[in-house]
């Protein structure tokens, strides 16, 4: 089931973003990417109609969830029905930002390469990689983080 819903999301996002083209700057790096994005967006916002992501959302679920203006439904099957309809009418009509700001996370190799696969930033920060990266269980090493 939830390999279904990143999928239908992941469609979603990328037929959001072909409607309303807006401008996408992406936050990625080991530490720092919450606080930088806060950063990007406060400054964004004031000249511009922008969103952000939102708690943790910068995964394969977050990304497009926060590309489509939709929270999680968690383990509510009944309420990701209703987001994906939800979903489908914005692509209708809606007024939609004119610049994301989405925080990018990796937690194993090729997550970047799915995300990209949805969204393609026009302007892309990292962050730092840390002295003794964090979350880098699924990576051989610091330079496999990097890559």
């Amino acid at each position: 089931m939830k390999r279904i819903i990143k999928s239908i999301f992941s469609v979603l996002a990328h037929l959001t973003i072909a409607r309303y083209k807006p401008r996408i700057i992406a936050v990625t790096g080991n530490v720092g990417k919450t606080s930088t994005k806060e950063a990007i967006y406060a400054v964004v916002n004031s000249k511009f109609f922008a969103r952000k992501s939102e708690k943790n959302y910068n995964n394969e679920l977050g990304v497009p969830l926060t590309i489509v203006g939709m929270s999680s439904a968690g383990k509510n099957v009944f309420g990701w029905i209703i987001r994906i309809i939800g979903a489908c009418l914005k692509l209708v009509w809606c007024r939609y930002p004119h610049v994301l700001i989405l925080e990018m996370g990796v937690d194993k190799p090729r997550d970047m390469d799915h995300l990209l696969s949805i969204v393609k930033p026009d302007i892309a920060v990292f962050t730092a990689i840390g002295d003794v990266p964090v979350h880098v269980e699924n990576f051989m090493n610091a330079q496999a983080v990097v890559r």
